[in-house]
């Protein structure tokens, strides 16, 4: 996060008010691990002939999206192990409910950061391509949630829009796939000894009235 604030300060001290995107990307398994990144973007035509030291984390990568241009951060292990207190899975129900208290606080502060610009109000800033955002991916059928959209079997929070007072949804997980991936081998490997056997059976039968 600190380094997520780090990028976002120098984009304000730029000049770029509303023209930013940070994406924060979540996968969950059918444990309730989770491992994700952020995308942290800005117009590139803006940061043209400056030079800033970002110390990145491992992991990280350049990226570029049309006018855009920024990174790509992973989650540290101290933010995956955060989330996953978020989780809990019962009767094979997985369910996420995380406070949104600091996403409402980290967006004050931003939009505190550009609400010096003559007469912004919100609905400018995200005229102007400011964009902040969560999707997950979950392990299984999505049934109950408060996301702003579900887009590519992803949930889609635009934080920007979101007021609730914490991001919300159930899945349910359904049999485990390597279940069934084991069960097929059996099926597979049982219909083939099946065979091996009729096959065996019927040449021994006529070897013997051959006899």
């Amino acid at each position: 996060m600190k380094i997520i604030k780090k990028i976002i300060c120098l984009a304000l001290l730029l000049g770029l008010s509303g023209c930013m995107k940070v994406r924060w990307d979540y996968q969950i398994d059918r444990q309730g691990n989770v491992d994700g990144s952020v995308d942290v973007l800005v117009l590139a035509t803006l940061l043209d002939g400056y030079q800033e030291e970002v110390d990145l984390p491992e992991g990280s990568t350049i990226i570029t999206e049309g006018d855009y241009q920024g990174y790509n951060i992973p989650l540290d292990q101290q933010q995956k192990d955060q989330l996953a207190t978020y989780i809990t899975i019962e009767d094979n129900v997985l369910t996420f409910k995380m406070p949104n208290n600091e996403n409402k606080q980290f967006l004050t502060n931003i939009i505190s950061g550009i609400a010096n610009m003559p007469n912004m109000s919100d609905e400018e800033i995200i005229d102007q391509g400011f964009e902040i955002s969560v999707d997950f991916t979950v392990p299984g059928k999505i049934k109950e949630n408060n996301a702003t959209a579900i887009v590519d079997g992803k949930l889609h929070y635009d934080l920007l829009a979101f007021n609730d007072d914490e991001l919300y949804f159930t899945c349910e997980l359904g049999m485990d796939p390597m279940i069934i991936y084991v069960l097929a081998g059996i099926g597979i490997v049982g219909c083939c000894c099946l065979i091996v056997w009729v096959s065996y059976y019927y040449r021994k039968k006529k070897n013997n009235r051959n006899a």
